[in-house]
């Protein structure tokens, strides 16, 4: 089947079966009043792609644990288990051999938002071999709806293109939107952004394999990175994580224009959808519950986790390259010792110096807002963020070939760090910055009337 082509289990039944074989790309649908029954478990279903796989919509699924002595329950063979609605697993989950916690290829809607939304309450273990996987199967053409409120540009989603006017979207701190596509009409689906994955663990993740969300490429065309959102108690392993976004070396089918001055005229809200260009980067968080959980050197290098933007190059016109290229998207992450909304929003880049896109800084399109006053904030990696309305931060720090635009919007932090230097309490311009020897901060709004000021640390002792 293509799209939403699914075997639905008719309302009110209960199958009963001794396994699942899944091939090319079925798909069987587990809706509300209708019951699913395993007598051998999860571990019964077998499958050839991770297009096809069991969609769970909101009916029952009995299935017998594979292991019952150690109360686990086991995804293997090569299909996808996506769950729209939260499905529990009450004990362990172990996947591997080539099966999939995430998502199959629907087709998303305006009226429905498709993700996976997995609880485990014990352990979960993804096997070298297993994958949580959500690759191109985010927002299409036919279902992305710009008169939506909490909806950005296309072409964006953590980050954006340089030329984007509408902005990025999405929560910062607890993804739950997907990526968007990469070209207009796309009748073939093939440039999807990524899914959404949100997986809660009460014990431990151990990822050894891939989690994935990342976007279709066709023609030099991209879909944006998607979302990972992770709760658990702590995370361990030695896999990958990985929502970016892709670069491009073409010649625009757009604006032909080679003067980025008349280019940027031509190019009005959400017209540069026909355009090929880079794509930008997604959304991930990660956020760890046990009271001293933190991450692991793997975890913690810089290569581990991505959501990184995409260049645009072309041989002829730099103007073009700059208007083309794309934007890393946001890493949230969040240690026990954190509370909620205290932990570090990284962008990184993944060293693309030449890149000139900015990553905005709040979310622009997100309508239950969002607090970030207990926020810290990493630039590197040649990361650029953008602080696109007056905002109060915690910790921020910009290194070396990364950057921080102001963009006439007032920040109150309180340290920052360029470089290796932490700067002194005050409130600055970027000009008085770049005065005193700091090349890290810049304002390129028009007037340049933005400014930072840095509280400082305050500790306070009280004698009685």
């Amino acid at each position: 089947p293509s799209h939403n082509e699914v075997t639905l289990i008719p309302e009110g039944e209960n199958w009963i079966v001794d396994g699942i074989v899944f091939a090319n790309e079925g798909i069987l649908a587990v809706q509300e009043g209708t019951t699913l029954t395993l007598p051998n478990g999860f571990a019964s279903i077998s499958g050839g792609s991770h297009k096809a796989g069991l969609l769970y919509n909101g009916g029952t699924i009995v299935a017998a644990d594979a292991d019952e002595v150690t109360d686990t329950a086991t995804i293997q063979g090569k299909w996808v288990f996506q769950a729209n609605e939260q499905f529990v697993f009450p004990g362990n989950l172990i996947v591997k051999d080539e099966g999939a916690v995430g998502c199959v290829r629907l087709r998303q809607t305006t009226n429905i938002v498709y993700g996976c939304d997995v609880m485990v309450a014990g352990d979960m273990t993804v096997e070298e071999t297993g994958f949580m996987y959500a690759d191109v199967t985010g927002h299409t053409h036919g279902g992305y709806d710009f008169s939506r409120e909490y909806y950005g540009d296309a072409y964006a989603y953590g980050g954006q293109l340089a030329m984007s006017t509408n902005g990025v979207y999405g929560s910062i701190l607890n993804p739950n939107m997907p990526g968007s596509y990469g070209g207009a009409n796309d009748g073939n689906d093939q440039n999807i952004g990524g899914g959404l994955i949100k997986v809660t663990v009460e014990g431990t993740l151990a990822l050894d394999g891939k989690a994935t969300a990342i976007g279709g490429v066709s023609d030099n065309v991209r879909g944006t990175g998607g979302a990972i959102n992770i709760t658990a108690g702590n995370l361990t392993g030695a896999g990958s994580i990985a929502a970016h976004g892709f670069s491009v070396n073409t010649t625009p089918s757009g604006p032909s224009k080679d003067n980025s001055s008349d280019i940027k005229t031509t190019i009005g809200v959400r017209s540069h959808r026909n355009v090929k260009a880079a794509s930008p980067g997604g959304r991930v968080a990660i956020r760890l519950t046990d009271k001293d959980a933190t991450l692991s050197e793997h975890w913690s290098d810089v290569n581990s986790i991505l959501a990184y933007g995409g260049n645009f190059t072309n041989s002829t016109t730099k103007a073009i390259d700059e208007l083309y290229s794309a934007s890393a998207g946001t890493i949230y992450i969040q240690e026990g010792d954190e509370e909620e909304g205290a932990g570090t929003i990284y962008v990184y880049n993944n060293g693309l110096v030449d890149n000139p896109a900015y990553t905005p800084i709040p979310s622009v399109k997100y309508n239950d807002g969002e607090d970030l006053s207990k926020t810290s904030l990493y630039a590197g990696a040649a990361g650029k963020v953008r602080i696109c309305e007056d905002i109060r931060l915690n910790n921020v720090y910009v290194s070396e070939n990364s950057k921080l635009d102001i963009f006439g919007s007032r920040a109150v932090f309180t340290t920052l760090k360029l470089g290796d230097v932490n700067l002194r309490s005050g409130e600055f311009t970027a000009e008085q910055l770049t005065a005193l020897g700091f090349d890290g901060v810049e304002d390129t709004s028009i007037d340049g009337s933005g400014s930072i000021k840095v509280i400082g640390q305050v500790f306070m002792l009280i004698v009685r």
